[in-house]
């Protein structure tokens, strides 16, 4: 039979496991959907740098929409109309980051940097983390010109 005392330390233990062993499950998901997001993104960037629709569709859902302001106006377009802007087999010289990611639980949110020779894009993308894996749903996106050093 357990005395109070010894019960009242088992229960202290068993607490203690259980508030520290939850957030180092949550953070071990985090780490591999860190990752998977991160290959998400790898393949968008790829579609872009070599105009690879395939790298693309890997990267986003059908129904993702990109979003920006043009003369400022709200502006959106789909994804046929965006792979459009790409021509097959064209290399598009850039340097690309993932400046952040947030996940929480099957949504994220990831900023990224894309530098081509005239204009440095910031997208901002929505992903969420379907059946078939983590997909871009939207990207909003602004640009600024290049700074040059003259």
């Amino acid at each position: 039979m357990m005395t109070k005392t010894c019960k009242t330390v088992t229960l202290f233990i068993l607490g203690w496991w259980v508030l520290f062993s939850a957030p180092t499950q949550a953070q071990s998901q985090n780490k591999d959907d860190m990752e998977l997001i991160q290959e998400v993104i790898k393949h968008y960037f790829e579609g872009g740098a070599n105009s690879n629709i395939a790298s693309f569709k890997k990267a986003l859902h059908p129904k993702t929409y990109l979003k920006f302001s043009k003369n400022g106006a709200y502006t959106e377009i789909d994804m046929p109309t965006y792979y459009g802007f790409y021509k097959a087999g064209k290399v598009n010289q850039r340097v690309s980051k993932i400046l952040s990611i947030d996940i929480t639980d099957s949504a994220a949110a990831a900023k990224v940097s894309i530098a081509g020779k005239k204009r440095v894009f910031t997208d901002y993308f929505t992903l969420l983390k379907l059946k078939d894996g983590w997909k871009i749903v939207s990207k909003t996106s602004t640009n600024r010109p290049v700074k040059t050093n003259r």
